[in-house]
């Protein structure tokens, strides 16, 4: 099944798509903004749609779904998403930069539809591991490869609850979340965990097999769980949640704990090369304070993310939202987040772009349509973005461009 949209290459700017309807004003306009010449006729299609607005532009999807939890993009050409649809789990597929999607129905006893969560990583173009729990409450792995064979593994038992995965090669693999309290089965009840913990498991056979690695003693008990995992090459990963991050040159098999002088650790990360990594949380509350007014901070590492320093970004307020960021490059990255109030109901969606590495950050332009995202990527080194969400009640696939400021 295929559907058409617009080209993801409209820049994000402060634009009314009324003024570029004529074609000698478009190719202008991309002529400042530096586009390849062979994207001047897709964005002639797409951009002068008076329906179209410049960032969070929609690329509509069929079939209709009821969930798009993530999404993966390791090319400008290629992305990939996992959406749930009434009856069945579905990889939405596009070749041509999101001008068309190709649904294809996952195997029978995923078991993602029953919970409607999901994760997935595509370390090259027609490869992905998805992430979904079984009907058993098991986290499954499932691997799919270029020619659509697809193959499932368990990860851990039922204590563990994953949040986040990456692929840095086709073969080694990282899932990384949580394991709840766990009381052993003896007489009388002993208390084998009794918080819940962080927890890693890894494959270096491309997904056919799992096993859990070891982590400090530091950081293996006693804390919430890992929510963001990112690779900046084969061997160089960095990880984090909100108590806590590590990092590993190994692949994975063996992590070093980061020691930040914050209240705070990112809960999101986004790592473009070996050296650099780029996390974002919110600020912690002061005393006396209110979440809805503490801004954003990004964490800038250059050092393989075994140190941050941290940089407010101004005019930012989470208001009860859980950012996301994505880099196409060590300079160009973009934060985005959904804002909630306190009944959890989501409003409005917000975005910055940095071109400098973090060091400042400019606001983004987003209809306010958009009212939730669930993830975002950037294709490397384009301008390219890709953001699953939902907007005016409908779950599909957005574009963002990062472009000059």
């Amino acid at each position: 099944m295929k559907s058409t949209a617009g080209d993801l290459e409209c820049p994000v700017r402060h634009v009314d798509t009324h003024d570029l309807l004529d074609r000698g004003q478009l190719k202008k306009r991309l002529d400042q903004l530096a586009l390849p010449t062979s994207e001047i006729e897709h964005s002639a299609r797409s951009c002068t749609d008076d329906d179209v607005s410049y960032g969070g532009q929609a690329l509509p999807l069929t079939p209709s779904l009821n969930s798009l939890p993530a999404v993966s993009c390791p090319t400008r050409l290629w992305c990939a998403a996992l959406g749930l649809t009434d009856n069945h789990d579905v990889l939405e597929e596009s070749t041509e930069g999101g001008l068309e999607w190709t649904a294809t129905t996952l195997p029978a006893g995923s078991g993602y539809g029953l919970n409607g969560v999901g994760e997935i990583s595509c370390p090259v173009v027609g490869d992905c591991l998805v992430v979904s729990l079984s009907y058993d409450n098991t986290t499954l792995a499932w691997t799919k490869t270029a020619k659509g064979r697809w193959t499932s593994a368990a990860v851990g038992d039922h204590s563990f609850t994953a949040s986040a995965a990456e692929c840095s090669t086709k073969s080694n693999c990282l899932i990384v979340g949580s394991e709840a309290a766990t009381i052993a089965p003896t007489n009388p009840p002993q208390m084998v965990r009794p918080n819940p913990s962080y927890a890693i498991f890894r494959s270096d056979d491309a997904g056919r097999s799992w096993h859990r690695v070891g982590l400090p003693s530091a950081l293996s008990t006693g804390l919430g769980g890992l929510e963001s995992i990112s690779c900046g090459s084969a061997v160089t990963c960095t990880t984090s949640g909100g108590d806590g991050s590590m990092f590993t040159v190994d692949g994975g098999e063996s992590w070093s704990g980061i020691d930040l002088p914050y209240e705070t650790d990112p809960t999101a990360l986004a790592c473009p090369t070996e050296h650099v990594c780029i996390g974002v949380d919110q600020a912690a509350v002061p005393d006396g304070g209110t979440p809805a007014r503490t801004p954003l901070v990004a964490f800038l590492s250059s050092a393989r993310g075994d140190s941050f320093t941290r940089v407010v970004i101004p005019g930012s307020t989470a208001n009860f939202g859980i950012p996301l960021i994505s880099c196409s490059s060590p300079d160009e990255c973009v934060i985005v987040f959904s804002t909630m109030n306190e009944s959890g109901s989501a409003g409005q969606v917000f975005g910055y772009k940095t071109m400098d590495g973090g060091q400042s950050w400019m606001k983004l332009t987003i209809p306010k349509d958009l009212t939730d995202l669930t993830d975002i990527k950037c294709a490397p080194e384009t301008t390219s973005c890709v953001a699953s969400g939902e907007s005016n009640g409908a779950f599909g696939l957005f574009g963002f461009a990062l472009g000059p400021p």
